[in-house]
Formats: structure tokens, sequence, C-alpha cells
């Protein structure tokens, strides 16, 4: 299977925007992609990794991501839909 035993992170409400009320998680999966899912819709693939995602860790606000495998840890952006920077040895 595609799914690894990464955190699942929820996307809350965003209560002063009703109208823009959402729920979605992001996944980290033994490929090494991470996924943003909607309504049980994958809206978004970020690739980069080689191996599985063990780590993964969101700010909603900033729309920013940090994902950890055993290559490298990697900074995501969200919103533009790539990444911003890697970290490895």
């Amino acid at each position: 299977g595609l799914e690894a035993e990464a955190p699942l992170v929820e996307l809350e409400p965003d209560d002063k925007e009703p109208e823009k009320q959402r729920s979605g998680l992001l996944s980290g999966s033994e490929d090494g992609g991470i996924r943003f899912w909607d309504q049980g819709r994958c809206l978004q693939t970020l690739d980069g990794h080689t191996g599985a995602v063990h780590a993964l860790v969101v700010n909603w606000e900033s729309l920013e991501a940090v994902s950890g495998a055993d290559d490298s840890s990697k900074l995501w952006s969200l919103k533009f839909g790539g990444c911003i920077r890697t970290m490895s040895d």
C-alpha cells in the first residue's frame, strides 16, 4: 500500500469564513510522496523524498509543511505546491 505510518494532520475549518470551510488532511507515504486530501480526493501530490515519509507536521496558517524521511527533511509550500528547502547531512 502507499500509506505509511506517518502522522496524518487534520485541516481545521476556518471559522471566520464559513463558505471556505473544508476538512482535509496531509499524508506521508512509503513512496516518498506527500498528499493533500479533501473529502476523500487527493488534491495535490508533493514528490521529493527517495524513501518513506516518517514524520509530517503542518502550519495551516502559513500553508507550509515539514516532512522527514531517511534521506532528508523538507520544507514544503502547500500554497505553491513545491519544496522550499531540503535539509540533509
